[in-house]
């Protein structure tokens, strides 16, 4: 489900999620009241034609750690049938632009950096994060769900009952309460272990993938030190 874009005005549409249109808006996670922060964008047409080859092709995962201003994308992502595409410039800049926005938000430079094609669906079930701030970008397929916590019984968060399905009713009753990001779109999470924000994290869940949805390749950018 997606939120009528009329309602969400630039910079805030309710005080626990945020939507931004341009990078600094990333900021705006460290308020007090902000548990998720969503910068709404969208990728050029020859970056979306190469991330959907690469969706297609091998699978591959890479999982870095280091200076947020000295991974090496460029040699990272070599070695694959669509490495010699033009546009892999442009994949690269975005990804050092991620990796940088996360350490400027969180005034960390050490960053862990994990890229993927994801054929099955990791986390179905309804949950927070038990680290300080993360940020995901759905490069391409379908996005992460969320939800707001008015419609989240949190009670019931880490109670598996006998299918992810019943687990994720007991969660959140109201299927039409979910929302999901946008491909491309960037989301500053914040869980369970930032400062006074236990018990509050963002609740959220891999998607299930379509029925044309081969695979989806996500980004995920942690602080290196947990």
């Amino acid at each position: 489900m997606r939120l009528d874009e009329s309602n969400k005005s630039s910079g805030s549409y309710c005080r626990e999620v945020l939507y931004v249109q341009e990078q600094a808006g990333l900021a705006q996670i460290l308020g007090d009241k902000a548990a998720l922060c969503i910068w709404q964008r969208k990728p050029e047409p020859a970056l979306a034609q190469l991330l959907a080859h690469a969706a297609d092709s091998e699978p591959f995962s890479l999982d870095e750690v280091g200076d947020a201003q000295s991974l090496d994308f460029a040699t990272l992502l070599q070695g694959f049938a669509w490495s010699s595409d033009p546009a892999l410039r442009l994949w690269v800049e975005d990804l050092r632009r991620l990796a940088m926005a996360y350490s400027a938000v969180t005034g960390s430079s050490a960053v862990r950096c994990r890229l993927a094609v994801v054929s099955r669906v990791d986390c179905p079930v309804f949950h927070t994060d038990w680290i300080g701030l993360r940020m995901l970008c759905t490069y391409h397929g379908s996005g992460t769900e969320f939800v707001h916590s008015h419609n989240v019984d949190r009670s019931a968060l880490c109670k598996p009952l006998d299918t992810p399905a019943l687990t994720n009713a007991a969660i959140v009753s109201n299927r039409l309460a979910v929302e999901q990001m946008q491909p491309f779109e960037v989301g500053l999470f914040k869980g369970n272990a930032w400062p006074g924000h236990k018990g509050r994290g963002i609740v959220h869940r891999s998607p299930t993938l379509r029925p044309h949805e081969l695979a989806r390749i996500k980004l995920t950018i942690d602080q290196a030190d947990g």
